[in-house]
Parts: C-alpha cells; sequence; structure tokens
C-alpha cells in the first residue's frame, strides 16, 4: 500500500468512528449547515492587507458548534523547533472526530515566530475541520513575502487586469 492509500484508509477509519453514533453526525450535520465565513476583523498595516482572526475562527465555530452539543479541542502536537503542528478535534455525543494534524512552519525560530505560527496553526486547523473559509492575505508576513506595490499596466498586460 502507498503513503497516499494508507493516509486515506486512516482517515476513513476515522470517519468510521464518529459515523457509529447517529446523533453525533447529526449534530455534526447541523453546525455544518449553521457554518458561516469567518469575519475579517484583523489588518496588518505592513501590507495594508485584512484577515480573518483566530477569534474570529472560534467565534465562527462556537457559533455553529455549540447549540449542537458539540465542542472543539485542539491539541499541540510537539514537532520540531522549525513548526508547529495542532490537530482540532470535535467532541460530543460520546464521539471524538478529528481534523488531521496541521502543520506550519516556523519562519522565526524565537517566541514571536513560535507563536505566531501557532496561532496561524490553530486558525488553519479549526477551519479545515470545520469548513470555515477565511480570506487570508495576510501570510505574507509569516512568510517574508514582499509587500504589494501598485503597478502600472505595461504593454505585456491587458488593460483590464487587476492590479
Amino acid at each position: 500500500m502507498n503513503e497516499e492509500a494508507s493516509v486515506l484508509k486512516g482517515l476513513s477509519a476515522t470517519v468510521k468512528s464518529a459515523i457509529k453514533n447517529d446523533d453525533f453526525m447529526k449534530a455534526y450535520l447541523a453546525a455544518q449547515k449553521e457554518v458561516t465565513h469567518a469575519t475579517r476583523d484583523g489588518e496588518n498595516p505592513h501590507f495594508g492587507s485584512q484577515y480573518s482572526t483566530l477569534q474570529s475562527v472560534i467565534d465562527t465555530a462556537k457559533a455553529a458548534l455549540n447549540p449542537q452539543g458539540l465542542i472543539f479541542h485542539q491539541v499541540v502536537i510537539p514537532t520540531n523547533a522549525n513548526s508547529v503542528c495542532v490537530e482540532t478535534l470535535i467532541i460530543g455525543f460520546g464521539e471524538t472526530l478529528s481534523g488531521g494534524p496541521v502543520v506550519v512552519p516556523v519562519a522565526k525560530v524565537d517566541p514571536q515566530g513560535f507563536g505566531s505560527s501557532l496561532t496561524y496553526c490553530r486558525r488553519y486547523s479549526l477551519s479545515c475541520a470545520l469548513g470555515i473559509f477565511q480570506k487570508d492575505n495576510d501570510a505574507e508576513e509569516q512568510y517574508k513575502r514582499t509587500p504589494n506595490v501598485k503597478r502600472t499596466p505595461n504593454a505585456n498586460h491587458s488593460a483590464k487586469a487587476n492590479y
């Protein structure tokens, strides 16, 4: 069995374990129907970009899960010093559904760099576990990209290009 098939088999086993309890699956489905997009409530002044903060993603998750009798729990999984890993668990009705581990590299190996990467990882993990959309163009700072600079169209670009 190749690596991809092994991962899919493990994922399938995780989902099947939750399906044993119909109440859990009904509650999870109801929560999914209530999930909204996370509010873009953060602003990165260095890049003039907006993003959904961890608080916005958590508020979105709680609003969908809690009325259905479900909660989430995030576990930080030890990794090397160059990355962080978080797994989001959806819990309720005697069942636990794993969103799977999400790994984010640490751009700067110091407490602030680790904390920043952990925040990104928690946001991404929770968003993945619940299907929360968050438009994130704030990652430029985390990955040392250059700020957006308005360009003027040249002969090689269409006049309709969005700059």
